[in-house]
């Protein structure tokens, strides 16, 4: 057959008037194409000589199988000017498929300038020449509004008709047609009906829809497995609303064991696919470092194509990073820019958190004004949190008129909504007096709701009061109790006192680790007194190993908040080279500045240092002045400075008149630093 097939096309390459001389011929040259395309191993270019030939015999079918080949590039470089050349010579042969194609082709413009009343032309001739996937196309069009008006019923026409043939797109249409009311009554159980049926015609679109039905229990009962098990193929096959479904599935443990790993490899696969929500929880579970390695910058690249694609969510994740520079540089302008498109989009998240930005002048102009304005928006939607805001801005008059009682009824409001910020500031509004009757007993109530809402500081005031016996009995063991939970709760200041306590043996033993555990958090948080006592703790090797430059670390932070206490341990490591290299000029400067913030053993320090010139020059009257200070800030029953005094005073190497200028000196400075007047006992002559 072969030899007959070949010697035949010999002799039309070499006589072309005999081209129709066999009437089968252009078939079988056809049929003998896609024999060499479909094999195991196909070769291309044998297929692509038989379908020129008989495509150059007008086999309609050859000249769309070139049309496809040089469409796709496959078998030869992609050209679409000419597959659509072959496209319209097998319409002009009649092949349905055909005017399809050129639909396709006018559409999206390949091969052809797009002119859409082309293409809806040629989808109308497909359908009416019998082309099923025409039928659909059709309808879509008509569904959608696309190249024509709007017409449901005539898109459920051309879907049914297509769906007649068995179409898995068509029966996917009319599911989703039904899913949505679109020209039918809303019917999800029907919905079901046809996207399991087109489902099982191998639609993968249709998988999907009817694994969103399962996971939602919409028309059907619901069954994540089911929905995961429908998902699974359809994400498998690049549906990207498929494989986010079930990222979402396993992200969440429904319907499958949580498995964050395969969670981040669906939300890659359908992030690929242009998927925003799935940019942005990939985004999300980067920057945590949840199923795969933490990694800031690239979960900032996602946050950000997440926002450009239109997630809302992602324009916040996007803003929050520009705000706090987590894996891009920081900018709030660009921060209030993203946060402005999310509340353009509806988000009533995004509209306060912008509400702030106006609110502390972070990426906009500082305007309380505004800010209120947004913040009353959302609390207008029934946002508890934006009626708390309300609420602190009444009652200081930042962009609205000064008034506490207005902010006693914002407070209310938003407790009522369940804001525990709100029920802490109604504790605090009672607790002092602010547009309300002071009453300690009716502050430790709402002290008590905002702790049962596990907010952190209403448990730390609970702790003061019953400390104190404000409102509530003192009770000793229930002040503790309450400073643990605040403390467990991530309160920075409950947890300084929580350690201070353990460190000092306040209401209990000394115990130095626990000291240091409880500091260590208060101080990565920022707190100088917890950033000073994790310092000593380290200096002195007392419930941490010893060590020397972890302590000047950490005490070189408090000390750059201006925490006196500790400045003079700073700077005996520096006077001392305990901490690395000594440095007495440093040591100087630090013991200077904790004197004139009142310390006493800083001020006692650096008299020491006049007195015997080291790191400045010997300076008696300077040291006298110094001690003197050191005597007056020291604590009832500290008598150390005040007999270095006397020692210094009493060594007749200064005169009387420079001893009292020192003293003078002494308590002027006092008072400058206290804001009182202290003086110190007479000079004895």
């Amino acid at each position: 057959m072969k030899k007959w097939i070949f010697a035949a096309l010999a002799l039309c390459v070499a006589n072309p008037a005999a081209a129709g001389a066999p009437e089968a011929l252009p078939e079988k040259t056809f049929e003998l194409g896609m024999k060499y395309a479909n094999a195991a191993q196909p070769d291309w270019n044998k297929a692509l000589e038989m379908f020129r030939l008989a495509a150059d015999w007008g086999d309609a079918r050859a000249q769309h199988a070139l049309g496809r080949m040089y469409h796709r590039g496959t078998g030869v470089a992609r050209d679409d000017a000419m597959a659509f050349k072959y496209f319209l010579a097998a319409a002009k042969n009649g092949l349905p498929d055909a005017f399809l194609e050129l639909g396709k082709a006018y559409e999206s413009g390949y091969g052809v300038e797009p002119n859409e009343a082309e293409a809806y032309k040629y989808y109308l001739l497909a359908a009416e020449k019998g082309s099923v996937r025409g039928l659909v196309n059709l309808g879509q069009m008509y569904e959608h509004g696309r190249m024509t008006a709007r017409n449901y019923e005539k898109a459920l026409n051309c879907y049914r008709a297509a769906a007649e043939a068995g179409n898995g797109a068509a029966l996917n249409s009319l599911g989703a047609m039904y899913d949505h009311g679109r020209g039918v009554r809303e019917d999800p159980a029907q919905a079901a009906e046809y996207y399991r049926a087109a489902a099982k015609a191998g639609s993968e679109p249709a998988m999907y829809n009817l694994g969103a039905l399962y996971e939602r229990g919409r028309g059907v009962e619901q069954n994540y497995a089911e929905a995961a098990r429908l998902y699974r193929p359809a994400a498998e096959k690049g549906i990207p609303e498929a494989a986010d479904g079930l990222a979402r599935l396993y992200e969440n443990g429904l319907g499958v064991k949580i498995n964050l790993t395969e969670a981040v490899r669906l939300y890659r696969k359908a992030a690929a696919g242009g998927h925003a929500r799935a940019m942005n929880r990939l985004g999300v579970l980067l920057a945590a470092g949840q199923g795969t390695p933490k990694n800031e910058s690239e979960a900032a690249a996602w946050f950000r194509k997440a926002a450009e694609a239109g997630s809302v969510d992602g324009m916040r994740n996007w803003a929050s990073v520009c705000r706090s520079g987590a894996g891009t540089e920081r900018d709030a302008k660009t921060a209030a820019e993203w946060l402005r498109k999310a509340s353009e989009a509806g988000s009533g998240e995004a509209t306060h958190d912008l509400a702030l930005l106006y609110l502390n002048g972070e990426g906009v102009e500082a305007d309380p004004a505004e800010a209120a304005r947004l913040f009353e928006r959302c609390a207008a939607s029934g946002d508890a949190g934006s009626m708390n805001q309300l609420g602190l801005m009444r009652m200081t008059g930042q962009g609205v008129e000064k008034d506490p009682e207005k902010a006693v009824a914002w407070f209310r409001r938003a407790a009522a909504a369940g804001e525990a910020a709100a029920m802490y500031n109604l504790g605090g509004a009672f607790l002092h007096g602010k547009g309300v009757v002071l009453d300690a007993s009716t502050a430790a109530e709402w002290f008590r709701k905002a702790a049962d809402a596990k907010h952190a500081g209403a448990m730390y005031q609970l702790s003061r009061l019953y400390d104190a016996g404000t409102g509530v009995d003192k009770d000793p063991a229930q002040a503790r109790q309450w400073l643990r939970k605040a403390a467990e709760s991530g309160d920075a200041q409950a947890q300084t006192e929580l350690a201070m306590a353990y460190d000092l043996g306040s209401g209990g033993a000394v115990n130095h680790a626990l000291a240091a555990k409880w500091y260590r958090p208060a101080a990565q948080h920022g707190m100088p007194a917890a950033q000073c006592g994790l310092g000593l703790l380290y200096a002195m090797g007392q419930g941490v190993p010893l060590d020397y430059a972890k302590a000047v670390h950490w005490l070189t932070l408090a000390a750059e908040q201006d925490y006196a206490p500790a400045m003079s341990t700073l700077g005996e490591l520096y006077e001392t080279g305990l901490g690395g290299e000594k440095n007495l000029g440093t040591a100087v400067r630090l013991y200077r500045r904790g004197a004139e913030l009142g310390d006493e053993l800083c001020a006692a320090s650096l008299a020491s240092l006049y007195q015997a010139g080291r790191g400045v020059k010997r300076d008696l009257a300077e040291s006298c002045k110094w001690f003197a200070l050191a005597a007056l800030e020291a604590d009832e029953g500290e008598t150390r400075a005040a007999e270095a005094l006397t020692a210094l005073e009493n060594s007749k190497e200064l005169t009387p008149e420079v001893k009292l200028a020192a003293r003078a000196e002494a308590e002027k400075l006092y008072k400058q630093i206290f804001g009182e007047e202290k003086l110190l006992p007479a000079l004895k002559q």
